[in-house]
C-alpha cells in the first residue's frame, strides 16, 4: 500500500489514520510522525482513530 501523502519522500504505508468525518489516510512513517507533531498544535488534526497496518493482534 502506498502513502496518501504523495510526497517524494513517502515510503510504504505503515498506518491508517481516520479523521472525524471518517475519511481515512494511509500514512508512511514520515507522514505519521509529521501528523502527530502537527496534532500537538492543532487539536482538530487529532484522529478519531488510527492503527498500524499489519500489526500483530
Amino acid at each position: 500500500m502506498n502513502c496518501t501523502g504523495r510526497l517524494p519522500s513517502c515510503g510504504p504505508a505503515v498506518a491508517r489514520w481516520t479523521v472525524r468525518n471518517r475519511y481515512t489516510f494511509l500514512l508512511c512513517q514520515s507522514c505519521l510522525d509529521a501528523w502527530f507533531d502537527n496534532a500537538d498544535d492543532d487539536p482538530d488534526l487529532e484522529p478519531a482513530a488510527w492503527e498500524w497496518i499489519g500489526a500483530a493482534a
